[in-house]
């Protein structure tokens, strides 16, 4: 069986650098909320922050199974720089 999913991800510092956090929210074809994530990551960037959210969410939809996942990010800095990597998608 396969698994469709979207992964919502995103990070935040207090100050650059400062107190940061990430989280990520997966969700279902139809919107719904599947499971959701967070972690304080101390004193931390906002770019290590925004890394943080996606990888969070990755591990995740990795260990669950899923094989079709449409990530979506705010951070230019993860989605451009995957981008170089591979050839992902921009809405990456």
């Amino acid at each position: 069986m396969q698994f469709h999913a979207f992964l919502n991800f995103d990070g935040a510092s207090k100050g650059n650098p400062g107190l940061a956090g990430a989280g990520a929210v997966l969700r279902a074809v139809d919107g719904s909320v599947v499971y959701w994530l967070r972690e304080g990551l101390g004193f931390a960037t906002n770019n290590v922050a925004e890394y943080r959210g996606v990888i969070l969410g990755l591990k995740y939809v990795l260990e669950k199974g899923f094989k079709h996942i449409q990530v979506q990010g705010d951070s230019k800095l993860v989605c451009m720089q995957n981008m170089a990597i591979g050839g992902i998608p921009q809405y990456l």
